[in-house]
């Protein structure tokens, strides 16, 4: 017998145990890798090692040290960036947050049986694999879709990168631009893949690091043209210039948000 079934037997066991008990158990499931790099972060600021203030140490050298690539460390701060435990000071790099440690006993107390955000990396190479084929097979219709064309149609005026509730709306024209393509393909396989792709875009981790890529108008106005090139190919019947662009804006998204290395 095992330990682990030792301890079961145990508790069916013990006078007076009520079989129907509900335990409090973690659920059994694995951490992504940047999760996991995050909570050796996390550990340092709990054991004093990083204080508020502290700068941390660089993503090369940290990726060095843990034997990990640079893009699991970059989503590690991210991560940590968006639950208030790091803070990014322009001059200063990242640093650990002054209430760091009462942020981590409430981001403790969130995790608790809760789905962590995709790993953005991860989720670059699933579009990678799929959006540029999408946008093949949508060529191959070769039709207009309105969705897709007023998702197109830029606002009025410039985007005010200074405030969240426009950034949170292009973002959503975005995403949902892309899950229209699926649509488009006529394959309801390929459309069910692409909402899915479109619903993990809305995740907070992928919002917080995509907002970092916005950081001034042209950059808006080229990944705008690069949606518009993709569309005009798909709607011109023309399949290789569909996949092309889609293929092409993804690593630009990539390069962008520094999950290239």
């Amino acid at each position: 017998m095992t330990t682990f079934e030792g301890n079961i037997s145990s508790l069916r066991e013990e006078p007076g145990h009520d079989p129907d008990r509900t335990y409090d158990f973690e659920p059994l499931r694995g951490r992504q890798l940047y999760e996991r790099v995050a909570d050796v972060i996390a550990a340092r600021v709990r054991a004093g090692a990083l204080k508020p203030g502290d700068r941390l140490p660089g993503e090369r050298t940290m990726a060095q040290q843990l034997e990990v690539g640079r893009t699991t460390v970059h989503e590690a701060i991210a991560s940590l960036q968006v639950a208030g435990i790091v803070e990014t000071k322009r001059g200063a790099g990242s640093v650990v947050a002054d209430d760091a440690l009462e942020r981590l006993e409430v981001a403790a107390g969130a995790a608790h049986g809760s789905r962590s955000d995709a790993s953005p990396a991860a989720l670059l190479e699933v579009r990678e694999l799929i959006e540029p084929a999408a946008a093949r097979r949508a060529a191959t219709q070769g039709k207009r879709d309105k969705l897709a064309e007023s998702l197109l149609t830029p606002q009025p005026g410039p985007l005010d990168l200074g405030d969240p509730a426009a950034r949170a709306a292009w973002n959503d024209r975005d995403r949902l631009f892309h899950r229209q393509i699926g649509e488009m393909t006529g394959n309801p396989i390929m459309a069910s893949i692409c909402a899915e792709i479109s619903e993990t875009m809305n995740q907070v981790l992928w919002q917080h690091l995509r907002d970092s890529v916005l950081t001034d108008s042209d950059r808006v106005r080229l990944f705008e043209a690069e949606h518009q090139m993709i569309y005009e190919a798909i709607v011109s019947g023309d399949p290789d210039a569909a996949e092309f662009h889609g293929r092409e804006h993804i690593k630009r998204v990539r390069r962008y948000m520094a999950l290239d290395q």
